[in-house]
């Protein structure tokens, strides 16, 4: 199983509606266009801890496989909705994007 951990540092501007959207966005991904996606779970940090250094929102995906990933990674859904619904909410453009694979 491949984990696909993406941490996101939302603009403080930023709606709950848009990031809402950007979540709906990203389970239709799941439901329609790449169903190598097996899971999908997000969520807003509540770490009391204070060490996300601007990173304010997750979304985890999970994979049988690499070739798996790499599909979802590659597939124009996946490049329409980042480019649409993830990258415009985001405080520094792809500099507020962290992505760590294992």
């Amino acid at each position: 199983m491949i984990k696909h951990i993406v941490l996101l540092e939302i603009a403080d501007h930023i709606k709950t509606n848009e990031i809402e959207k950007m979540v709906n966005k990203l389970i239709e991904l799941k439901n329609t266009s790449i169903p190598q996606i097996k899971k999908i779970s997000y969520g807003k940090s509540c770490s009391i801890e204070g060490l996300e250094r601007g990173f304010n929102y997750a979304f985890v995906m999970e994979f049988e496989s690499v070739s798996e990933r790499d599909i979802y990674i590659n597939h124009a859904a996946h490049k329409k909705v980042s480019e649409d619904y993830i990258l415009p909410l985001l405080k520094n453009g792809i500099n507020s994007v962290i992505v760590f694979d294992f």
